[in-house]
């Protein structure tokens, strides 16, 4: 997992804020003395809680960190950085995130004035920042010499400052003072420290925010393209997203087909006792099941499917089909579950049935194979099948090979339309 390096001039050309590599700054001082740069200095371990909350913070400093928690996008939260750093008497600082959404799950860099070309940096940039590091005195070790070469000039002084996520490692801070200037005194750390405690929680926000930005649009999409029924609710069993349709089905599952025509369609979807009960089933199934709290890239896990039917009052060849299943969306952030709704409206499989027992006795289908065609019929996937029929998975997709072979059918699609004549 590569490491995400940006540095942060004056006025950074936003058109390309988004490119992986590392953007220098002119600025950037390049120079460093060796010798000098052997300095060995203290490295601060300071946990998320380990700041006390009387600690001084000027009311100017406030205001910058409350800019910097309303920013939207990377570029904007770069500046911002920037802008908050800049009332502190620092000749550079740099920031290491942990892997995040915003930079597409791996660890993402934020300079300011150090030098670029740190060949270490370089290295961890190309091995990913685990690797790089390693564990335990190597990991410490690996730091110091790190900090050293990022160093501005020869002579600087610097402190590491490093912040913990519960279990999880945290977000570090490098900072910078010219060598004139002293070394950093006691409550001016504390107060670095803070601010820094407030920068990793800024951009916590700011990746959560970006997350869902993403999901929302992702899940509208895939609403708009659905050709059925579609809801997802979220752990409060809130709509997130909802298309016409099913709301339609909603009331028809409720009132019969007739009131379709007669009601006016809800604002939000007024799910029928049976939904409700389906969705209190697929959270406690998401509950008991064994996701970690975090995951290096997203991982998307679902639940068990829960089946419901209901058969529209008047029509006998009509019927509501609906399914239920938590999806869980995992990665550094932690997990958030929703539960995915969708509905459809099928026809009997009287019409159909004359055919297909046609062509059981003409190909010497067996009865289990016509449970798997029916099924096929209905659009139901391999898995779901296996779980209807309750067989094994490879099972399913031995009936469904030898269905096609005794039909001649090359795919589903084509045994389904072969059904259909």
């Amino acid at each position: 997992m590569a490491l995400v390096l940006r540095a942060v001039a004056s006025a950074p050309d936003l058109s390309t804020a988004y490119e992986p590599e590392f953007r220098v700054s002119k600025r950037t001082a390049l120079d460093r003395d060796q010798e000098h740069g052997r300095e060995r200095a203290a490295t601060a371990q300071i946990g998320m809680n380990g700041v006390p909350p009387s600690t001084g913070i000027s009311g100017q400093v406030l205001e910058h960190l409350l800019g910097l928690a309303l920013q939207s996008s990377l570029p904007g939260y770069e500046q911002g950085l920037k802008s908050l750093l800049d009332l502190f008497d620092l000749a550079a600082w740099a920031c290491l995130f942990p892997p995040s959404f915003s930079a597409g799950g791996r660890h993402l860099f934020i300079a300011h004035n150090t030098r670029s070309d740190a060949p270490l940096l370089q290295r961890a940039s190309k091995e990913g920042w685990e690797k790089f590091m390693g564990e335990g005195e190597q990991a410490a070790k690996r730091l110091h010499h790190l900090a050293a070469e990022l160093a501005p000039a020869p002579g600087s002084r610097w402190r590491v400052i490093q912040f913990s996520r519960g279990r999880q490692p945290g977000f570090t801070f490098f900072v910078y003072r010219r060598a004139d200037g002293g070394d950093f005194p006691p409550l001016e750390l504390e107060v670095i420290a803070e601010v820094g405690r407030q920068v990793d929680r800024c951009f916590l926000a700011l990746a959560r925010q970006q997350e869902q930005e993403f999901f929302s649009g992702l899940f509208r999409l895939v609403c708009d393209l659905h050709p059925d029924g579609l809801c997802v609710l979220d752990r409060r069993r809130r709509a997130v997203l909802e298309n016409k349709l099913f709301r339609t089905q909603m009331l028809v599952w409720e009132h019969g087909p007739e009131t379709a025509a007669q009601i006016n369609l809800p604002r939000q979807t007024e799910l029928p006792a049976v939904w409700q009960q389906a969705c209190d089933e697929a959270f406690a199934a998401y509950q008991q099941s064994p996701l970690s709290s975090a995951a290096a890239r997203l991982v998307v896990s679902q639940g068990p499917v829960v089946y419901l039917e209901q058969r529209l009052a008047g029509a006998t060849e009509e019927m509501l089909e609906g399914t239920v299943r938590y999806l869980a969306l995992q990665n550094t952030l932690g997990v958030v579950p929703y539960v995915l709704l969708t509905c459809t409206l099928k026809r009997s499989q009287a019409r159909r049935r004359p055919s297909l027992e046609r062509m059981a006795s003409q190909h010497g289908i067996s009865a289990r194979e016509m449970d798997v065609a029916r099924l096929v019929l209905e659009g139901a996937s391999a898995a779901e099948i296996g779980q209807r029929l309750k067989v094994a998975l490879p099972t399913v997709k031995t009936h469904i090979r030898q269905l096609l072979r005794k039909t001649g059918a090359k795919t589903r699609l084509q045994f389904v339309s072969l059904c259909h004549r």
